[in-house]
């Protein structure tokens, strides 16, 4: 039986090989006053990356969690996280500065917070060759009942159509993505399965 569960176990990590990149890139537009330009300019600056970064681990990770993690960042820390950045259509005065700042994470930086963190994610499963709708179970019963939820969709006709893609777990928590074209039909399912399912902010919550 264990041999049997460890083999469900893989393959439920069994993903595509091929992936897209994940969007790691945004734009944000910052103005910013201050007694000096290069106060304003520092403060802008920290202001852009951190609202880049927001955006963007929001992609791949649960916006609540990561604003509540988020208050204990410095700004050396977000910079830290940032591989490059550009700025576009700058206005500077003795007191003020505004631009459009546009960022990119580093990915590996990126990967080592959210792990450092514990925070569930599915950066190193992200697809952008199609929309993705995340999704984050409560599982109390452990590995056991993990396997037997996904018996249970897939016996209900609502795998192959959703395409749920496992991206990690950590103890009871486990998150994944599936096809946001099937997320109704996939919802429906957990529901008339005894699961709890709620969203918030286009993300699933799945608990019983």
């Amino acid at each position: 039986m264990k041999k049997l569960l460890f083999a469900v176990f893989c393959s439920l990590f069994a993903v595509s090989a091929v992936y897209a990149a994940p969007n790691l890139t945004d734009t944000v537009s910052v103005e910013q006053t201050a007694d000096t330009a290069f106060a304003a300019k520092t403060a802008a600056m920290n202001s852009a990356r951190r609202q880049i970064w927001g955006n963007v681990v929001s992609r791949y990770a649960d916006a609540n969690m990561v604003s509540t993690l988020s208050a204990n960042l410095t700004d050396s820390d977000v910079l830290n996280m940032v591989g490059s950045t550009s700025i576009a259509n700058e206005k500077t005065s003795a007191t003020s500065y505004a631009a459009d700042v546009t960022a990119t994470l580093d990915r590996d930086a990126l990967a080592k917070w959210l792990r450092d963190n514990n925070v569930p994610n599915y950066l190193s499963a992200a697809d952008d060759s199609g929309a993705r709708t995340q999704v984050f179970f409560d599982v109390a019963g452990g590995l056991r009942a993990w396997v037997s939820l996904n018996q249970s969709l897939r016996s209900a006709g609502v795998m192959d159509d959703a395409n749920m893609k496992l991206a990690s777990i950590w103890g009871r928590n486990v998150s994944a993505t599936i096809n946001t074209g099937q997320k109704g039909a996939f919802a429906a399912s957990l529901r008339n399965l005894g699961w709890n399912v709620s969203e918030q902010n286009g993300i699933l919550r799945v608990k019983k």
